[in-house]
């Protein structure tokens, strides 16, 4: 974002994130749901020659879907640019960023395959070879190429490719499998219902930027695509790592006898940390935030980060009071829930973008993420259902949107007095969390500690 932020003016930025929801679109349709679909099937086989069969048919039928998406795309890149930006100008654009999409279909799969083996080296490693690739190919393209929106794309085409064949050699194993006609009706039949649940998410994630295109302007659309990219800090850092762990654990233990008690745990620990990281997001980044990105026009956005922050981790919750409805192949069930939370995010942007700006656009994001886990946990409690301590959750979320929606009060002190508050507040949350834990899960932290 930095480099983005230095290289394009508001409105490139603007046209670099919407193509960017096309891509995601895309991508979240030709996937064909395989991904979500692969680790429920995975364990429903214990010999390791045909799980591997069944990854080897997932990965087919998820490369029907990337070259699917490409040729689409080539179709239509006109059409979707007049759509988007009144021209066609840009329709060479959105189709090299389609095919980056495509290609981030394939790696992705096997980003998943490798984790169900936990293959934690050759992952850690996947994400830090896209990281420095996107970085590093960015800042050379931005001297070569005459069009700047296009260096981002095409350093991450070339980033994903060579992800894509390094993972296919360490996940060469699956080459040995066979098609399983039967399991392909199994896995499609689990992933398009979640085909159509991805596109409820997207609709969430980025029908704002629509609004305030057409409402505001297209750079206020960038602008505030800014601050939602600083509020998905959380969902690289803590929701990301935290689903690419836990989803196969998740299936693994569906037939353990304390499955119940993990479940607790992993809900009570997964949202206070996460409370705590977006306390300490709202204090500390906007400071680097102003630092890295010193162009006045784009620090607009900074101001609703937060916010969506904590809308972005409750909505993380998802992830772990979904289980009964995947256990049971509920999918159905979790589509309509979907449709009615991007319906209802798309009423609240119509009402509180005009009136409000950006901060309408943020506190329907806020409203929306918050209603989702709950109304799932009510749908899945009936195939599954786990203890949670619901007035300690809302107490902490209380506390969290005081800093939230206070934290530029602390923007007027000095540089350094301010930076000792905050370090203070931080350290005083961070204690009164650790003495609040139970007893045995203290003593375990400190043996942690010792080791």
């Amino acid at each position: 974002m930095p480099l983005l932020t230095h290289k394009l003016d508001v409105n490139e930025f603007a046209i670099y994130s919407l193509t960017q929801l096309i891509a995601s679109l895309f991508g979240t349709v030709f996937y064909l749901g395989i991904s979500s679909a692969l680790t429920r099937s995975y364990y429903d086989y214990e010999n390791d020659q045909m799980r591997g069969s069944v990854v080897y048919t997932g990965f087919l039928i998820t490369c029907f879907g990337a070259i699917t998406q490409v040729v689409v795309a080539y179709l239509f890149r006109n059409l979707i640019s007049e759509n988007l930006f009144d021209s066609d100008k840009w329709g060479l654009f959105v189709f090299v960023s389609l095919i980056a999409s495509a290609i981030g279909i394939l790696t992705q799969y096997l980003l998943l395959y490798l984790r169900i083996l936990q293959k934690s080296l050759i992952v850690g490693f996947s994400g830090l070879l896209i990281l420095l690739g996107n970085f590093g190919f960015t800042l050379i393209l931005f001297n070569y190429i005459e069009s700047k929106l296009f260096a981002p794309v095409i350093a991450n085409i070339i980033s994903q490719g060579l992800l894509l064949l390094v993972l296919l050699f360490y996940s060469r194993e699956f080459f040995k499998g066979s098609f399983l006609s039967h399991e392909l009706k199994i896995l499609l039949k689990f992933g398009i219902p979640t085909i159509f649940i991805s596109i409820s998410v997207a609709i969430i994630e980025w029908s704002d930027r629509l609004f305030i295109k057409e409402y505001l302007s297209l750079g206020d659309a960038g602008i505030y695509n800014l601050g939602y990219k600083f509020a998905s800090v959380v969902n690289i850092f803590l929701i990301t790592p935290f689903v690419q762990v836990w989803n196969p654990i998740m299936m693994e233990s569906r037939t353990k006898p304390n499955n119940k008690d993990i479940f607790k745990y992993v809900f009570k620990y997964f949202y206070e940390i996460g409370l705590i990281c977006v306390v300490a997001a709202s204090l500390i980044l906007p400071d680097l935030i102003y630092l890295f990105v010193p162009k006045e026009a784009y620090q607009k956005g900074i101001e609703i980060f937060p916010i969506i922050m904590l809308g972005v981790l409750i909505n993380g919750l998802n992830n772990i009071v979904s289980a009964g409805m995947l256990y049971a192949r509920k999918i159905n069930y979790m589509s309509f829930i979907a449709y009615f939370v991007a319906a209802l995010n798309i009423l609240l942007n119509f009402l509180l973008i005009p009136k409000y700006g950006y901060y309408g656009a943020a506190w329907a994001s806020l409203i929306t993420y918050s209603s989702s886990p709950f109304i799932n946990y009510y749908i899945s409690k009936r195939y599954f259902e786990f203890e949670i301590n619901w007035i300690r959750l809302s107490i902490g979320v209380l506390i969290c949107l005081c800093f939230v929606m206070n934290y530029t009060l602390l923007e007027a002190l000095t540089t350094t007095l301010g930076i000792v508050i905050k370090v203070g507040i931080l350290s005083i949350l961070a204690i009164w969390y650790f003495r609040s834990l139970p007893t045995e899960h203290r003593l375990k932290v400190y043996s942690l500690i010792r080791k």
